[in-house]
């Protein structure tokens, strides 16, 4: 944190007593920003006054001495990220050529706040610099697991589309039939209809199994799904 203020000094001197205490004026300019209206043009609030007058961290000490600190704190943890100081605690943003991204750090920046006081604590009492840190699990992150789930769920959508390609067959055959009236020429001929369903039925079955075979072939020995 750049500074701090204290509370009744600042509610006393700058505000005149204006707020029964520091809620009510966090609230105020919260409800102020509520009123805000947000769209595509101006979706940035960092020069908003009622952003800029929000506090990184509230702190209330109820106790500090060399055996004991005891004290409760308070971040900005609301959901829409233009309501928040780009301060490096809850939010940061990334500056690019073409569009800025702004996250989000709700839980860190909880955790950098409570780290910011017992940093200095620790040092002014015992000399000893801390360090923290969040690290989220798997502490290795798993690249191939995460590929493997990603490949396992386009298997899952894509093998039946693909499986689908030879629909086109199947449907030219039949309509082939009709339009040059085959099967009528063929009865004309004496064939016998036993015949045509079965020769339909193993060109049919073997068109699946070659179609099936070679998936087989790709997703087991070349992906290894």
């Amino acid at each position: 944190m750049p500074y701090f203020k204290d509370w009744e000094s600042f509610n006393r001197d700058e505000m005149l007593n204006k707020y029964e205490d520091s809620d009510a004026f966090i609230y105020e300019h919260l409800d102020n920003l509520g009123h805000t209206p947000i769209n595509f043009v101006n979706r940035t609030f960092d020069d908003n006054a009622d952003v800029t007058a929000l506090p990184d961290a509230v702190y209330k000490v109820f106790e500090a001495n060399q055996k004991k600190l005891n004290y409760e704190f308070k971040v900005n943890d609301h959901h829409v990220w233009q309501y928040h100081r780009n301060n490096g605690f809850s939010k940061i943003t990334i500056h690019s050529k073409h569009l800025d991204a702004q996250i989000l750090r709700i839980i860190e920046g909880q955790v950098e706040t409570a780290y910011t006081i017992n940093a200095a604590y620790i040092k002014q009492n015992f000399n000893t610099t801390l360090v923290v840190g969040i690290n989220y699990y798997p502490f290795e992150y798993d690249i191939y697991g995460l590929l493997d789930r990603v490949m396992n769920v386009a298997t899952v959508i894509v093998v039946p589309i693909c499986l689908c390609m030879g629909f086109p067959i199947f449907l030219l055959s039949i309509v082939t039939e009709k339009e040059k009236r085959l099967l009528e020429i063929m009865k004309i001929n004496g064939m016998k209809m036993s015949n045509y369903w079965m020769v339909n039925y193993v060109f049919n079955y073997l068109f699946y199994l070659l179609t099936v075979a070679i998936f087989y072939f790709w997703g087991s020995y070349v992906f290894q799904f």
